[in-house]
């Protein structure tokens, strides 16, 4: 059996939020669709992610984070370059913006993803394996 770790959420049904992140080409995954015009569906019942990374889990954030992981876990995976990594976290920024976010809130979102979001968007997910 193989399996990863470390996900705490899963959709439980379609969301679509357009981005801005327009890939050359549409990426269709069994999690997600990432269309040429920057729409990004997460699909129900297989998009996972693990909340609100370095932040606690308030609304105006969590449904940004979700989008913000699946940008984030496409660069890992080599189907957008690392340099959609500031979009992703523009992204995430203006998401939670629209959902009523304090400045302050934004401001250190914005800052921490910027210093250290490379790593996370550096690393590949981790498949394991049991006998």
């Amino acid at each position: 059996m193989k399996y990863s770790k470390g996900w705490k959420y899963r959709i439980e049904e379609d969301i679509t939020h357009n981005t801005g992140i327009e890939p050359l080409n549409r990426v269709d995954l069994d999690y997600l669709t990432l269309e040429e015009d920057g729409a990004l569906t997460l699909k129900a019942k297989r998009f996972v992610w693990n909340g609100v990374s370095g932040f606690p889990d308030v609304e105006c954030l969590f449904t940004p984070a979700a989008y913000h992981d699946a940008i984030y876990g496409l660069i890992a995976d080599g189907y957008l370059p690392e340099t959609f990594r500031k979009a992703a976290d523009r992204c995430i920024v203006d998401m939670a913006k629209e959902r009523g976010a304090s400045a302050v809130l934004l401001w250190g979102v914005y800052r921490v993803l910027r210093w250290v979001g490379w790593k996370a968007a550096s690393t590949k997910t981790q498949i394991y394996e049991s006998p």
